[in-house]
């Protein structure tokens, strides 16, 4: 897609560093204890593993449209995509039967796609660098919240979880 790389303001150091730690490490293994390390885990045993994935990502999804100001197609994607990529994070937790594999991907994908090399509509301030995207389909570029809940990431997600899915289902 047409677009341009734009660099980080240094005025927005601090923002960055905040990020990197915070909001893309921290917040990657925090909701991976949460949602796959106890919510998955306790809703699997009490019923099962359809809902143990299910419910978690589902509230993950909707848990990343807080405090944001989308439009409506922009949430129905995040919606769909933060969903998506839970069930993702969830089979990778289960293939393997450890959290920390989803943690460790969940905290890489964070660093990688919001603190270094962020792909969005605008330059995002807490990034070291943004590739902003020309275009204006927000099936594209993921709307409002960014390429994580664009079409492709989405297409991404799914295939990344039917892997998951054959190695859970082998090592059942």
């Amino acid at each position: 897609m047409n677009g341009k790389i734009v660099d980080a303001n240094s005025s927005d150091m601090e923002n960055i560093v905040f990020n990197i730690f915070y909001a893309s490490l921290a917040a990657g293994f925090v909701e991976e204890l949460i949602f796959r390390g106890v919510i998955l885990n306790v809703l699997s045993i009490r019923w099962n593993y359809l809902v143990g994935v299910l419910i978690p990502s589902v509230i993950f999804g909707l848990l990343h449209i807080v405090s944001r100001n989308l439009s409506f197609m922009s949430i129905i994607q995040l919606i769909i995509a933060g969903t998506l990529v839970g069930v993702m994070f969830s089979l990778i937790e289960m293939s393997e039967h450890s959290i920390w594999n989803s943690a460790v991907v969940h905290a890489i994908w964070n660093l990688i796609t919001s603190a270094i090399f962020a792909v969005a509509v605008s330059p995002q301030k807490d990034a070291l660098y943004s590739y902003v995207i020309s275009s204006k389909n927000a099936l594209l570029t993921g709307g409002g919240f960014g390429m994580e809940s664009s079409l492709i990431a989405i297409i991404g997600y799914l295939i990344v979880a039917l892997i998951a899915y054959k190695i859970f289902a082998k090592n059942k």
